[in-house]
């Protein structure tokens, strides 16, 4: 047997000479069509992925624009009613009785807590489909989908901000959504402090009622 006849492998799957990740078939004599294990070379070995492709998806736009949900259910309650009654219920028992009895919160209250929690499953559940999705368009390792769980006692700006630091270093952008979820936050805040800042003069206005009238 010649030394060339013993160099020669024998049949079986082999790493393709040509395709970094790929499996081609090797039949003792030649390289075959057959291969397997294709998938591009980001997610087998760290290298970044194909210009162009792209990490917006409508997953992430989902997890930022969730929290507008709820800002709507401020609408939901008609705050001057609840407010009135419960002024009225001091005026009519000016020994306070009636005012430290329990009473039934707004409907907007128990919708914003409910609609709270369920955008914060929601945010789990997107992250979790972007970071899929992603990870299929051969993004080596995403950050992590398990961070959008932060959501249910805190924020989803954890996933948003990682998900967007993580892309920009191996794709070079990827920040779009961050600077989306920065202005979400900025417009709640500002409905939330002029929302206080109502119902605060509100509760002001009705004192200035209230007070004389319990005096007298």
């Amino acid at each position: 047997m010649s030394d060339e006849s013993r160099s020669i492998p024998p049949a079986g799957w082999y790493p393709d000479p040509t395709t970094s990740g790929v499996q081609r078939w090797w039949d003792g004599a030649r390289w075959t069509e057959h291969t397997h294990g294709a998938r591009p070379a980001a997610a087998a070995d760290g290298t970044p992925p194909q210009a162009g492709t792209p990490t917006n998806t409508v997953w992430i736009w989902l997890v930022v624009l969730l929290p507008l949900l709820s800002l709507a259910t401020l609408g939901l309650t008609d705050w001057r009613a609840y407010l009135d009654e419960t002024m009225m219920r001091a005026l009519e028992d000016p020994t306070g009785a009636a005012t430290m009895q329990p009473m039934l919160m707004p409907a907007g209250t128990w919708a914003l807590v409910g609609i709270g929690y369920l955008v914060a499953g929601a945010t789990v559940l997107f992250a979790w489909l972007d970071w899929r999705t992603l990870a299929r368009r051969g993004i080596h390792r995403p950050f992590h989908w398990g961070w959008a769980a932060l959501a249910l006692v805190v924020t989803n700006g954890v996933y948003v901000i990682g998900r967007g630091v993580v892309l920009r270093r191996r794709t070079g952008k990827g920040l779009a959504p961050v600077w989306a979820w920065i202005a979400v936050n900025v417009v709640s805040l500002m409905v939330g402090l002029a929302f206080a800042w109502w119902l605060l003069s509100y509760v002001f206005e009705l004192m200035m009622v209230v007070t004389p009238s319990m005096a007298a």
